[in-house]
């Protein structure tokens, strides 16, 4: 029980009981739990700040591995065009020969490729380098 107050009321030589009211109560009770509830925001505001929670973690670890897995894909996609290399120089140089054909011009190799930027739709991200290499 709280320890009840007294005032001293010169007119009538007595004590008398403090009585607090409603808004009064309620203003020292939220005088009281302010510092704590200011701290505890704080704690929540940096704890936030500095530590990840699980699925922030979760989703750092999925891009680590996407990111791999684009290099992989890039590594293969380079052996690939070295395939794609031989088998141009093969066609030039050796079918061509053989059937008495002209070479293809670049031009219709490289047919319905160039002219726009075809990728600005992955443009502005963290990774779009490496995104828009892989499509190329």
């Amino acid at each position: 029980m709280a320890e009840q107050k007294y005032r001293f009321n010169p007119k009538t030589l007595n004590f008398e009981r403090i009585r607090l009211s409603a808004w009064q109560k309620t203003k020292r009770t939220a005088l009281m739990l302010l510092p704590g509830l200011a701290v505890g925001l704080l704690g929540i505001f940096l704890t936030y700040q500095f530590i990840d929670s699980p699925k922030e973690s979760e989703l750092r670890r999925e891009n680590k591995q996407l990111l791999v897995q684009y290099e992989l894909l890039d590594k293969q996609l380079a052996e690939l065009e070295g395939v794609m290399r031989d088998v141009r120089r093969r066609d030039d140089n050796i079918y061509r020969v053989i059937f008495e054909a002209d070479p293809l011009p670049e031009s219709m190799r490289q047919a319905g490729v160039g002219g726009i930027n075809r990728y600005r739709d992955l443009a502005g991200y963290a990774s779009s380098d490496l995104v828009i290499e892989t499509r190329k």
